[in-house]
């Protein structure tokens, strides 16, 4: 479960989260910078606890974070998440509430489907499932690669080393003619 504290990394100061140009002052930088501190920690804590508990934990974490934003707008600042190689068997509903989340990593899990609140994503522009145990594409995968294609957005979406048997018709229509987006997956499935 060592990919949790990689979100600490990605919340830091190098990527303009928490700079003055998003208005904040450096007594609430120093602030937040706490506040990573205590999710790293967190996180580091849920590394050494079973799934059940991780799963509790998290979607506590981003409920908390949505309810009190100003105390707690490093989760709303959240635009990079990466859930690889955990052994999650799940995700929690409420990651679908991470208004912000541009890129979602999911490799080398055990995930055979995704939440529905995922399609709340609406900056969602990448998400990795490879190395893990989808026989079908998830519904709410499907439903934003639809979205994303409508409105002729940018999307990633990476399937490879998944049981899958086929990726729907719709979508693999326009993997070839639609240059915003990127399906990687086995040829076999094309």
């Amino acid at each position: 479960m060592s990919s949790l504290v990689q979100l600490n990394d990605q919340l830091g100061p190098g990527d303009g989260s928490f700079s003055k140009e998003n208005n904040l002052t450096e007594a609430e930088s120093s602030s937040t910078e706490q506040q990573v501190e205590k999710l790293s920690n967190l996180f580091s804590f849920l590394q050494k606890i079973n799934e059940e508990r991780f799963q509790r934990d998290i979607a506590n974490l981003v409920k908390e974070g949505n309810k009190h934003s100003s105390k707690a707008g490093y989760l709303a600042k959240i635009k990079k998440l990466n859930l690889s190689h955990c052994d999650l068997t799940a995700i929690p509903e409420a990651v679908g509430y991470l208004s912000e989340l541009e890129e979602l990593r999911l490799m080398n899990n055990k995930l055979t489907d995704l939440p529905s609140s995922l399609i709340h994503l609406g900056k969602l522009r990448r998400i990795e499932l490879e190395g893990n145990q989808f026989s079908v594409l998830p519904q709410v995968v499907h439903e934003i690669a639809l979205a994303k294609i409508k409105n002729r957005q940018y999307f990633e979406l990476y399937l490879r080393e998944n049981p899958m048997l086929s990726v729907p018709s719709d979508i693999k229509a326009v993997v070839c003619s639609m240059p915003h987006f990127d399906s990687r997956f086995d040829s076999r499935y094309v």
